[in-house]
């Protein structure tokens, strides 16, 4: 059924069942980050994604989905979920757009 495993200090068996078991409920946890995560990309010179501008006016920029708020401070707290949703749903459209093409192509 397992293996007897003898390490210095202690001796215990492995279930192999259970190791396959953890194995693949670790897979699927990171099918489902990487799901959730979406396309990795590299952080790089000019890959900025938001934009803090303190004077002469306040507003915090996102670049890629053009979402502002004016409330830079509200933002320095940590309150992005709006940025958030808007970047969620601007990857949704572009996923979308790509598939389009995709299907257009082929």
């Amino acid at each position: 059924m397992g293996r007897l495993v003898i390490e210095e200090t202690s001796v215990y068996e492995i279930d192999e069942d259970c190791v396959k078991e953890k194995e693949l409920e670790r897979r699927k946890r990171q099918e489902k980050m990487d799901q959730i995560g979406g396309v990795k990309k590299d952080i790089s010179f000019s890959s900025q994604s938001r934009s803090y501008v303190f004077c002469p006016y306040t507003l915090v920029k996102d670049l890629r989905t053009d979402y502002s708020e004016t409330n830079v401070q509200s933002v320095m707290d940590g309150n992005i979920q709006n940025f958030i949703d808007s970047y969620l749903r601007y990857d949704f459209m572009e996923q979308q757009k790509l598939q389009r093409q995709l299907k257009d192509n082929g």
